[in-house]
């Protein structure tokens, strides 16, 4: 298999949902770094000034939604067009809304799973087919403690992510031995416009999340978890029945 080592020189890197929160912090990072980044997002005009925050020879973007073919055929002819080779594909477009509160809402449960998992399984559909023939590519699902364990505001948006990274870990059993790489990093509490706790010592800032990320990318382990104190906490909690840990949990919400 072909070393994975590829950020020690300046990289191609494809990232969903990259007009705010986490996905912007690191197309903002990566770009400091010297990478070329290719951001896939639904607001053009918050991709717009992203590009003319970070320069149009580093920053590319294509407006749309990842639930679109036509949207991933378009981005991956510009990229063939302008010589754009993603060797690294972050997997971070997601949503969040209670489809449990007042009652439980069957639209707002297709939204979030169409999003948070049939996103990420076609975007991985789109370029695999190039990474299979380059025998080289790394995707990295962006995912969350909150796969762990059941939330009483919502019922998709765990569910969607504990499928989105199975199903990670399959691709990584089926494609590793041909020189793919497939990681989920389980994330905590992070300070974004999904997060509607409380604020506190366990909820990280997005730049924050975006240095670690940046500096794990190019990490052969399947499962990384950031920060670590909070995954951690989430991670021995499981221990504890649902109904004890939701109560505990929404102290800090």
């Amino acid at each position: 298999m072909k070393s994975l080592k590829l950020l020690k020189m300046p990289t191609d890197i494809l990232i969903t949902g990259a007009s705010s929160g986490i996905g912007r912090s690191l197309a903002e990072e990566l770009v400091k770094q010297g990478h070329r980044v290719w951001g896939i997002a639904r607001r053009n005009d918050l991709l717009e000034s992203l590009k003319n925050q970070l320069g149009d020879k580093k920053f590319f973007y294509t407006a749309g939604n990842i639930l679109d073919r036509e949207t991933l055929i378009e981005a991956k002819n510009t990229m063939e067009q302008i010589g754009f080779k993603p060797a690294v594909f972050i997997l971070g477009a997601a949503t969040f809304e209670s489809d449990l509160e007042p009652n439980f809402q069957i639209e707002i449960f297709k939204k979030t799973i169409d999003t948070n998992l049939i996103g990420p399984i076609s975007t991985i559909e789109a370029f695999l087919p190039v990474c299979l023939t380059n025998k080289q590519g790394h995707f990295i699902l962006l995912s969350s403690i909150a796969s762990f364990r059941p939330n009483r505001k919502g019922i998709a948006y765990p569910a969607s992510k504990a499928a989105a990274s199975l199903a990670l870990r399959g691709f990584n059993l089926h494609y590793r031995s041909q020189g793919l790489l497939f990681t989920n990093i389980y994330l905590g509490p992070v300070a974004t416009s999904m997060w509607e706790g409380k604020k506190s010592f366990l909820v990280a800032n997005p730049k924050f999340i975006a240095k670690a990320i940046s500096r794990r990318i190019d990490s052969r382990r399947q499962s990384i978890y950031l920060p670590f104190f909070s995954t951690f906490l989430a991670r021995i909690s499981l221990l504890l029945p649902d109904k004890l840990y939701a109560i505990i949990s929404g102290l800090f919400k």
